[in-house]
């Protein structure tokens, strides 16, 4: 009896964004795929960076113009030429949003400090996106809606989105430059 396999989402990932050298413009689906396009959105949002005073929401439309890393683009990267692209991070049907932030200044057990004062969080504070995740209450089946979440430093902010559970949109879009 042969096993049934996962695909490889890293050799899926490069195959499917590599190709495009004027950038990506991506959607997450809302049916069973949900959880692979989730992964994918992760992996082109990782390192993206984006000022807070640029999120804007509107008419349950959340918007954040950002500028992203090509990972995608795995021969530049392994050649230390990391290309960055003005991008928009966009969710649609959007109920409710939540940002949490903890400016905190903890001492590291060898010496100094993980985050200084000048790192607290204001609008023009330059923040990157280290995690897009579902949140637990989804998970959990608590709450009526799908509950997505991006993590990132400094200040090690969140920003919780919940999103209309039958009809709702996520993508990231670059700009392209010619």
């Amino acid at each position: 009896m042969s096993q049934l396999q996962a695909p490889d989402f890293e050799a899926l990932f490069f195959d499917t964004f590599s190709t495009q050298p004027h950038g990506v413009e991506y959607r997450i689906r809302c049916d069973s795929n949900f959880p692979h396009d989730l992964y994918f959105l992760h992996s082109l949002l990782r390192d993206a960076r984006f000022q807070f005073k640029s999120v804007t929401h509107r008419d349950e439309t959340l918007e954040v113009k950002l500028s992203r890393a090509r990972w995608e683009l795995r021969d530049e990267v392994a050649q230390c030429n990391l290309i960055e692209i003005p991008s928009f991070l966009k969710f649609t049907h959007v109920r409710k949003v939540t940002l949490r932030t903890r400016n905190v200044t903890t001492t590291a057990p060898f010496s100094g400090n993980l985050y200084a004062d000048e790192d607290m969080l204001t609008p023009n504070s330059l923040c990157e996106i280290d995690n897009l995740y579902v949140g637990e209450s989804y998970l959990n089946g608590v709450e009526e809606h799908v509950e997505l979440v991006l993590r990132g430093c400094p200040g090690d902010w969140e920003m919780r989105v919940y999103l209309d559970r039958e009809n709702f949109g996520v993508s990231v879009k670059d700009v392209i430059q010619r």
